[in-house]
């Protein structure tokens, strides 16, 4: 009673408080496929070597990732939780330009919360359905690179990597070979001590 109590006197609108919004919701088929953003793919410059999984930095987090590469896959894609949409409405293609907040993880068990703007969102098909889950830029580091890109908010908590290194990452910069099981970017792990130097 208390509860219903509680969710009657909120605003129109509004979120109750500690409700997490949707980290992914069922396609409406009746509403046409966005176009996908062109791949930002710099010509002419050598490209370096990757393997089948690397380490990468998020950098407004500061943590350290062992990401796996996926040529197949059109946008990276990060494991997100608690997430929670400014102003959120039912739909999440209404959310886009939104700010939003969520909770990303380290692979040593590190938890930040993040803030950052929906900037668009992706029709993703899985087992089950299709899905639209929401994309964001953040900024990736491997060996050197520093890239800004959009980035899939999904939940991989039951995938072995929290995060997924795509075309968009990888266009133009990098060469995937999978005979090379693990590539650590060195140039990432410094990148991490520094943000967290810096208070991250």
């Amino acid at each position: 009673m208390i509860v219903a109590a509680l969710l009657l006197a909120a605003p129109l609108g509004s979120v109750a408080i500690g409700a997490d919004d949707p980290i992914s919701e069922k396609v409406d088929e009746s509403i046409p496929p966005e176009e996908s953003a062109p791949l930002d793919c710099p010509e002419g410059e050598e490209k370096a070597v990757i393997g089948a999984t690397a380490d990468f930095v998020e950098k407004s987090s500061g943590f350290r990732y062992t990401a796996r590469v996926d040529t197949g896959a059109t946008t990276c894609s990060i494991h997100a939780s608690k997430v929670r949409v400014e102003d959120a409405e039912k739909s999440m293609l209404k959310n886009v330009g939104k700010k939003v907040s969520f909770e990303l993880e380290s692979d040593n068990g590190k938890k930040k919360r993040v803030s950052t703007t929906i900037a668009d969102t992706i029709r993703v098909k899985t087992s089950d359905a299709k899905e639209r889950r929401y994309k964001v830029w953040l900024t990736l580091l491997h060996g050197g690179v520093e890239r800004r890109v959009h980035v899939t908010l999904n939940d991989r908590s039951h995938m072995e990597f929290p995060l997924l290194i795509g075309r968009n990452f990888l266009c133009g910069k990098f060469v995937v070979d999978v005979a090379e099981e693990h590539s650590d970017g060195a140039i990432a792990a410094s990148a991490e001590a520094k943000s967290a130097g810096d208070g991250g």
